[in-house]
């Protein structure tokens, strides 16, 4: 027993063709793979810079120079002969010499590469 209703206008857009209802064309293999794909790659790629600007900050191999000092040793005073003591005191004092202290070179500390090391929590 069929119906007859009028058109209306669902009708009318059923009628210029194309997916109805939830039905859809199927997609093709290549778009269901190549979002996922950009995604790993895109994330690699950040992965790899980053890895490299922090195991390789400066960009250059070659070790930063460290400077060296040198310590020389001072003199120490030695009193010349031709001063001669006064008897008679002077306006102005003489400046007293004093000995600098000088810097020793600490020797450096052996290292040794056989110690055994434990570590306890």
């Amino acid at each position: 027993m069929a119906q007859d209703y009028p058109r209306d206008e669902f009708d009318e857009i059923a009628s210029e063709g194309g997916p109805v209802g939830a039905h859809r064309a199927p997609r093709p293999w290549w778009t269901r793979l190549l979002p996922p794909l950009i995604a790993f790659l895109a994330a690699g790629l950040v992965a790899l810079l980053l890895a490299t600007w922090l195991w390789n900050p400066t960009g250059d191999d070659e070790p930063a120079p460290t400077p060296t000092t040198t310590v020389t040793p001072a003199q120490s005073p030695e009193p010349s002969p031709s001063v001669t003591p006064s008897t008679t005191p002077s306006a102005t004092p003489e400046p007293s010499v004093t000995p600098s202290p000088t810097e020793t070179a600490e020797p450096e500390p052996e290292i040794l590469y056989d110690a055994q090391v434990h570590v306890r929590n």
